[in-house]
């Protein structure tokens, strides 16, 4: 492997110590020379672990950030974690790897979800995760309303998509707008929507995805835990400040 400009010696003939290798090549004999390439090599503000030897001096905490590179000594003055400065030969370093963040699950309000054996509806962002270091994650945690467990926060991470064939779910909340904007006529065990005006319908409508806009036709046969005769599903809507709505479609019903 053709050797390049920038490369660092970091073994010859098994010696690793700085004055070894040099002593080492002054020798007219056969060496065997280990490099590692520019690219691989420790940079300056670069995060590292502290390895060999020193890893067990430093096992408190052997993590820290090159702080700068002294030739005349051939060694990295290094800040570890815990705010101790030392000064460390490159063999004794190992880079620690950026990982590039992973884009979380997208996801937005209306699309039907699975979690813990049960199925919802995201209806809004929840709060940023932490990492371990207490930084922001790229997680990206949301609201969603099961139909068994009710409303949670969940990491999107934790969602799978599902379809629920002919059905989807609507989730709302009664606040200072507590009309519904429904008129609905009772069927069976169904409610069929027959007009759509201001309220929150027409409020979920305008910002969830196109699967779970209600349309009129579509046919409300679940609210919360209520399912059956149609005057349970309409007393269900009065009394509840929050109602999970699972409605089947016209042309499927």
């Amino acid at each position: 492997e053709p050797v390049k400009t920038g490369d660092h010696i970091v073994q010859v003939n098994g010696e690793t110590a700085i004055d070894k290798i040099l002593e080492e090549c002054r020798k007219q004999q056969m060496q065997q020379v280990v490099l590692k390439h520019a690219e691989s090599v420790i940079k300056q503000n670069q995060r590292v672990k502290v390895c060999n030897e020193l890893q067990e001096a430093y096992r408190s905490c052997s993590t820290g950030t090159t702080v700068q590179w002294f030739g005349s000594m051939m060694r990295w003055k290094v800040r570890l974690d815990n705010g101790t400065a030392m000064m460390c030969l490159s063999s004794d370093l190992e880079a620690i790897e950026e990982i590039e963040a992973i884009a979380p699950t997208e996801v937005n309000t209306g699309d039907l979800v699975h979690y813990s054996g049960d199925q919802g509806v995201v209806c809004g962002l929840g709060a940023s995760s932490e990492s371990d270091g207490g930084l922001p994650s790229c997680i990206q945690r949301v609201q969603v309303a099961f139909l068994k467990a009710g409303l949670l926060e969940v990491s999107t991470q934790d969602l799978a998509p599902v379809v629920l064939n002919n059905e989807y779910l609507v989730f709302l909340r009664k606040g200072s707008c507590s009309q519904l904007g429904l008129d609905v006529s009772p069927n069976e065990e169904r409610l069929e929507v027959t007009c759509i005006g201001a309220g929150l319908v027409q409020e979920w409508n305008r910002y969830c995805s196109q699967l779970s806009v209600v349309k009129v036709g579509d046919q409300i046969v679940q609210v919360n835990q209520k399912v059956g005769e149609a005057k349970q599903l309409l007393d269900e809507c009065k009394r509840k400040v929050e109602l999970l709505l699972r409605i089947r479609r016209k042309n499927l019903a």
